[in-house]
């Protein structure tokens, strides 16, 4: 009896198939193997037809035989696809391989078995070392009619990938096996890199159907706020875009067809296919390794946020929401209608057209009444309000308030306006324009709670930001104008240029400017004029204090009357004359006799330009203030801490007296300035401090007399800006001098001046003739109490100084040492005493020649 493998055709295919180095063994109508095999060598061809023959006699007829995959078998290969378990697989599976790997398609070789599945094989190359297995990559959920027959079975495998040398696989010509493909290459069954084998191994798994998708992961509170399968997440998967994923993340697309978009991993230069997208099932299938990406199945949005964001879902869903996916149920749309309004910030990306055209309406009509936005939040419930903290702070920026120096400023365009605390509150107040007692309640209750702190957080207002003064530059505003006067002269501009900076409104002159060219006449021209006398010197003092601009060159200039006799000093115009620097910069004037000499003498400064000690009294320690002249102070204000205070905000200061002024501390000397003035507007009934020809000063000056007086001042500045800033002292009247010398060495000037004639006449005056008319002197006014020698000598010196009267009472003798000073004979008798004019001279001329005093000199007070 001929047997089914002793036909011809079925000799020859088993033949191939034992040439091409596989193993073959037969098998039963089970597929089991009559004999154990495993770590036997293969089978020659005569050894099958042996065996075949054998177990034919022994069993019944031997029909198939079977392959031992692994390494046995060349690292042999069966992808065995089992349609009785999932119908159509074994079609599917078909063409998917020969899209997906259509770079190994001929290296296959497909068999169909009798049950209609298939057997895949192909062989690994350069595999030793490597442990290849085999695996069940795909399967499906039992059903229930399969459930009842065998409730113990829940999976079902339908894809089985054989690899180990225990395995085996059933092939043709075995009895019901069809040979659908062979390989185009390598024999009869292609070599496959291992890199591919586990690429197609890890794309099986894509079949399965126990392991579900990588879905979108959406808090339950988030997924309540959209329609029925409407979420960011939802809208993305079937979007366009949501098909786009893997393009964006650089995977290029190899061809779409069958429903599906395949992809080459990046930087792959070959045709490897390493993903899919299903278009119908909107799925991506990741099956290649080495990509970066797990291999799994993902929706578009679970692949997003795993590549894109980490698997950060909450940052994915911001991504997509920005993008404008979502369709929000009615209530919540509106809820976020209201709250975009309330806090004026825009609409989520995903509001509906509808809902958007709403908000603009909304948005408009709140607009015109609130410019600046809203600072009160309406809560859920009617009238449940809120003032919101972050909110007012973007309102007050909006409106332009601000924060300088520990004061409140309304920027008003280019303006800048210093304000209280009232008129910032009562603002606020009048902006919200409402009479819902419940929310101006509210609102008085958080300025009581958080009015100081929200001052506290406004915008600084920066100083670069505000056009004022420097060293070289002196700017001055007007309501048609500004000016800047430099040593060259002065330009004129309008508002329009300047270019960003801002003006305090405090400093704009509620006047007009404009140049003239000849300004000395005028009722400011001639009181200067009447009352201390036009020159440089005085022009560079009133320059000095109209100059907005502070560093270490400062003065203190102090004003007081050329007449000998304070009593004659009243009605000159020296407050009159400070009072006129307020037209043009801000100004302070404090009695001096209030003054405290501690942090608190500036407690009412509110940083004026100008501060005026006026009416200064005789004897005033102006030691105090001899670093405040030049430098910053020390500041302490009521019920606020102490704050240093520098030398750009610091004041000028200046000074009235009917007396005259200590300068015997070197730096109160070298600070001090003195303007005097004549007895001009004493001599005139009720001098000028009432009127001046006929006007009062300056309530009845016109604008003639503004624009004579703004000249003047812009003149006064230039000579000042010309000196560098230099302003030296100018010699003082001789009645000047005499009321200095009056207030410095007491009752000394009357008797120097009363006895000057007499030593000048003299020539030579002993210490004992000295001594004997200071004491007769003493004696005549009724003086008790005697000065010292020193002051005496120094109040004399002082005097003929200021006349050119010789006077000497020590010199230098031959050793450098000074001598406590000059002796000569009379009648044989050494006398010591003093040289006065013409014997003062000859002895200067002779100095060289020393005169020792005798040791039996009688020492005198002089």
């Amino acid at each position: 009896m001929e047997l089914y493998f002793d036909k011809m055709d079925n000799l020859v295919n088993l033949k191939k198939l034992v040439d091409s180095g596989i193993a073959l063994i037969p098998v039963n109508h089970l597929k089991e193997p009559y004999a154990p095999f495993k770590g036997k060598n293969r089978l020659g061809f005569v050894e099958l037809i042996d065996a075949i023959r054998y177990y034919s006699q022994q069993f019944d007829e031997v029909q198939r035989v079977a392959v031992r995959c692994g390494k046995v078998s060349g690292n042999f290969i069966c992808i065995d696809v089992d349609s009785k378990h999932k119908a159509g697989i074994s079609e599917r599976i078909y063409s998917d391989f020969k899209e997906i790997f259509s770079d190994l398609w001929d290296k296959f070789r497909i068999e169909k078995t009798p049950s209609g599945g298939l057997h895949i094989y192909y062989r690994i190359e350069d595999a030793d070392g490597v442990d290849i297995k085999g695996c069940n990559p795909a399967r499906r959920v039992a059903t229930g009619d399969e459930l009842v027959l065998d409730p113990k079975r829940k999976e079902y495998f339908f894809i089985e990938v054989k690899a180990s040398d225990g395995s085996t696989c059933t092939v043709f010509p075995s009895v019901g096996y069809s040979l659908i493909k062979e390989a185009a290459s390598d024999g009869m069954f292609g070599l496959i890199p291992i890199a591919d084998h586990i690429r197609i191994i890890e794309f099986l798994y894509l079949y399965d159907e126990v392991v579900k998708t990588e879905i979108t992961k959406i808090s339950s509170v988030r997924s309540s706020f959209y329609q029925d399968g409407q979420s960011p997440f939802d809208q993305f998967n079937l979007s366009e875009k949501g098909s786009e994923v893997l393009d964006e993340l650089g995977w290029k697309r190899y061809k779409i067809s069958g429903g599906r978009i395949t992809y080459i991993k990046p930087e792959k230069k070959d045709n490897g296919v390493g993903a899919t997208f299903n278009l119908d099932r909107r799925t991506y299938a990741i099956f290649t390794t080495n990509s970066g990406i797990a291999t799994k199945c993902y929706n578009p949005s679970s692949l997003l946020c795993s590549e894109k964001f980490g698997s950060d879902w909450g940052l994915c869903y911001e991504y997509l929401v920005g993008l404008g996916y979502g369709k929000l149920k009615d209530f919540v749309e509106k809820a976020e209608i209201k709250k975009a309004i309330k806090s004026g910030s825009d609409l989520p990306a995903n509001i509906s057209k509808d809902g958007r055209e709403k908000f603009d309406i909304e948005v408009k009509r709140k607009g015109e009444k609130y410019q600046y936005g809203e600072f009160w939040l309406e809560g859920e419930k009617e009238g449940d309000w809120e003032i919101n903290r972050e909110l007012i702070c973007r309102v007050c920026n909006d409106m332009g308030f601000r924060s300088y120096r520990n004061t409140v400023v309304l920027i008003d365009d280019w303006r800048i306006k210093e304000v209280d605390e009232d008129f910032f509150f009562n603002y606020l107040k009048s902006y919200m324009d409402t009479e819902d007692i419940a929310l101006l309640d509210l609102y008085e209750e958080f300025l009581q709670k958080s009015g100081k702190f929200t001052i506290s957080r406004l915008g600084k207002l920066k100083d670069e930001l505000i056009l004022i003064s420097n060293k070289k530059e002196s700017y001055k505003f007007f309501k048609n104008c500004y000016i800047c006067i430099t040593k060259d002269g002065y330009s004129t501009f309008t508002y329009d240029d300047l270019n960003g900076y801002k003006v305090w409104e405090k400093d704009i002159k509620d006047r007009e400017f404009n140049f003239i060219s000849s300004f000395n006449r005028g009722l400011y021209w001639n009181f200067i004029k009447n009352a201390i006398g036009w020159d440089q010197y005085l022009m560079k003092c009133i320059g000095f204090y109209s100059h907005d601009f502070r560093d270490e060159e400062s003065y203190l200039i102090v004003t007081t009357e050329k007449c000998e006799n304070p009593k004659d000093g009243g009605g000159s115009g020296k407050n009159i004359f400070w009072k006129l620097f307020g037209l043009t910069t801000s100004f302070k004037s404090v009695a001096a006799s209030m003054i405290r000499k501690d942090t608190q003498f500036l407690q009412s400064w509110k940083f004026e330009k100008v501060f005026i000690m006026a009416d200064m009294p005789k004897g005033f320690d102006l030691v105090f203030f001899k670093d405040m002249i030049d430098q910053g102070a020390v500041v302490k204000k009521l019920y606020k801490d102490e704050f240093d205070v520098e030398i750009a905000d610091m004041a000028k200061f200046g000074a009235s007296s009917n007396f005259s002024v200590d300068d015997s501390d070197p730096g109160i000397k070298r600070r001090l300035r003195l303007i005097e003035f004549t007895d001009f507007y004493t001599k005139v009934d009720g001098g000028v401090k009432t009127y001046h020809e006929g006007k009062m000063f300056p309530k009845d000056w016109d604008e003639d007399e503004y624009l004579l007086f703004d000249n003047i001042i812009a003149a006064c500045i230039q000579e000042y800006l010309i000196c560098e800033s230099i302003i030296n002292p100018k010699r003082v009247s001789d009645t000047g001098w005499a009321k200095k010398q009056e207030q410095v060495y007491k009752h000394l000037y009357d008797f120097v001046k009363g006895n000057i004639d007499n030593w000048v006449y003299a020539g030579k005056v002993s210490s004992k003739k000295l001594n004997e008319d200071y004491t007769s002197f003493r004696m005549d006014s009724n003086i008790q109490k005697a000065l010292s020698a020193f002051t005496i000598n120094k109040a004399i010196e002082d005097y003929c100084a200021h006349f050119s009267i010789g006077f000497v009472h020590t010199y230098r003798k031959e050793n450098g040492e000074m001598s406590d000073g000059v002796v000569w004979k009379e009648n044989g008798v050494s006398v010591k005493g003093r040289y006065f004019g013409e014997e003062a001279k000859k002895f200067l001329e002779k100095r060289g020649e020393a005169v020792m005093v005798s040791e039996d000199v009688e020492e005198l007070p002089f």
